[in-house]
């Protein structure tokens, strides 16, 4: 799998990361189009996963002090059970232990998805939460 990165909200590969994101938040799961869309889009960093040249996953990373929080993780239907999405994660932990500042990577997980990040080394932290209607609960990994 080829990974690309984009900072910029005109490219191709953001519109590949827009594409996912849609498909299988707002069409998959009914979250609203304009939860799905915000004003972090512009100040993040959207990586796209490519396989042979098709866009199959995603994930959005904004900076927050020392720590990158991971957003908008997402595989299209199709291509789930193939490791893309672990493949992804597995880059953005490397980088972050690479990048000077950043302590921790945080995101909060789907319940469904909390044993997926919990084999990429994330840990739960917080309670249940309600985000766009979906349960959710709140994992760190240190990566320094």
């Amino acid at each position: 799998m080829e990974i690309r990165e984009t900072t910029d909200t005109e490219s191709q590969i953001f519109h590949d990361a827009m594409n996912i994101r849609l498909t299988v938040f707002v069409k998959e799961q009914n979250v609203p189009e304009e939860l799905e869309r915000d004003e972090f889009d512009n100040v993040s960093h959207h990586f796209v996963g490519y396989q042979d040249g098709q866009p199959v996953t995603t994930v959005r990373i904004k900076k927050e002090d020392q720590n990158w929080h991971v957003q908008r993780v997402a595989t299209m239907k199709d291509a789930r059970g193939h490791g893309y999405a672990q493949q992804l994660m597995e880059e953005i932990i490397k980088r972050a232990k690479l990048e000077p500042g950043i302590n921790y990577l945080v995101l909060g997980a789907q319940l469904t998805a909390i044993l997926f990040y919990e084999k990429v080394g994330f840990k739960a932290v917080g309670p249940e939460f309600t985000e766009a209607g979906i349960l959710h609960r709140e994992m760190k990994l240190a990566v320094k």
